[in-house]
């Protein structure tokens, strides 16, 4: 995969019709004064480069232009700051990222503390699990995506009820298990080898 983190300004430009192909795609590049320090961008202007992502994709903090990803599983989600210069094709960067860091079993969901940027998920966020958790839901909540890339993700206490509003995804090899009602208004994909109990769609 892509892993990338980088707080100083850094530019990756590609070649023309070149395609960057990768299971995986992080990039991290919060700046000085939360700006974007990373740039992706063709090597020559207006030709785009091709970006093909086959599993999952987190992308904060990228000033990004003429990238074509539309051989991608999915659109490749970015959040502020991201930034779209223009010419991208299957990107979105509307796209308000929730990534768990809780460590301890039975961790709240709802508590700000448990979540990379010290803010809880609401009803905009694509909520992301990278690693194993054990949580529990302490009151009904409704997100927008959510995504198990790895680990088992396990839903251990409550009978609060976590509403999908849009779609979930469970990678290859992730496990999502849960006590608390799940309800799925959109899409839920499970990728070859993901293991997901059952849910009740609307």
């Amino acid at each position: 995969g892509v892993f990338l983190d980088s707080a100083t300004p850094v530019t990756y430009r590609f070649a023309k019709a070149k395609t960057v192909e990768t299971a995986d795609f992080y990039l991290s590049g919060v700046g000085a004064g939360d700006a974007p320090a990373i740039t992706l961008s063709s090597a020559e202007d207006s030709a785009a480069w091709l970006l093909k992502v086959t599993r999952t994709s987190r992308v904060q903090g990228a000033l990004v232009r003429d990238s074509h990803a539309t051989a991608s599983a999915s659109e490749v989600c970015a959040n502020d700051p991201s930034t779209n210069l223009g010419g991208n094709d299957k990107w979105r960067f509307d796209v308000n990222i929730r990534e768990w860091i809780g460590g301890n079993a039975g961790a709240s969901f709802n508590d700000g503390a448990n979540w990379k940027d010290g803010n809880p998920p609401d009803a905009s966020s694509l909520v992301y699990f990278s690693e194993d958790a054990k949580l529990s839901v302490v009151e009904p909540i409704t997100i927008r995506e959510l995504v198990v890339a790895a680990g088992t993700v396990d839903f251990v206490r409550g009978t609060n009820e976590i509403t999908v509003a849009e779609s979930l995804t469970v990678e290859d090899g992730a496990v999502l298990s849960m006590t608390s009602p799940l309800k799925v208004n959109g899409n839920a994909m499970l990728r070859k080898g993901a293991t997901a109990p059952d849910h009740d769609p609307e």
